[in-house]
């Protein structure tokens, strides 16, 4: 829906991924200060101290050995006590940027589900 792929997973965690273009808007200086810029943009008040690093694999060629990207996290409780986790990443240069986002009804429920999207989840070089 809208460039976002969801998966609903048994155990009741919704994992949500998107890739956007045009958002040269929030680019700054590096990779890191857009991706936090990101993260304020989506809610103001998520301060950079908030946010942990973390890394999802990168490409797609599974046959070679496995690289990683390095992504910001954000980790927070949610309404209704389901536990989250965003994963986001926004490439200055191109101006492009991934953002994935794990809730799921509890905390352990929700380290199970973010190693399946470490290990599952594939994110392609931005294209210029």
């Amino acid at each position: 829906m809208a460039g976002e792929s969801q998966y609903l997973k048994a155990d009741g965690c919704l994992v949500s991924a998107r890739v956007r273009g045009n958002q040269e808007a929030l680019a700054r200086a590096d990779d890191r200060e857009s991706t936090v810029a990101l993260f304020q943009y989506l809610d103001p008040t998520v301060l950079p101290g908030y946010l942990k690093t973390d890394s999802l694999r990168w490409g797609e060629d599974l046959e070679a050995p496995e690289r990683r990207v390095e992504v910001l996290l954000l980790e927070q409780a949610a309404p209704g006590g389901r536990a989250t986790a965003v994963m986001a990443r926004l490439f200055a240069t191109a101006g492009s940027s991934v953002y994935v986002s794990v809730s799921c009804p509890d905390a352990p429920s929700l380290a199970g589900a973010r190693a399946d999207v470490a290990t599952r989840l594939q994110v392609l070089p931005p294209s210029n």
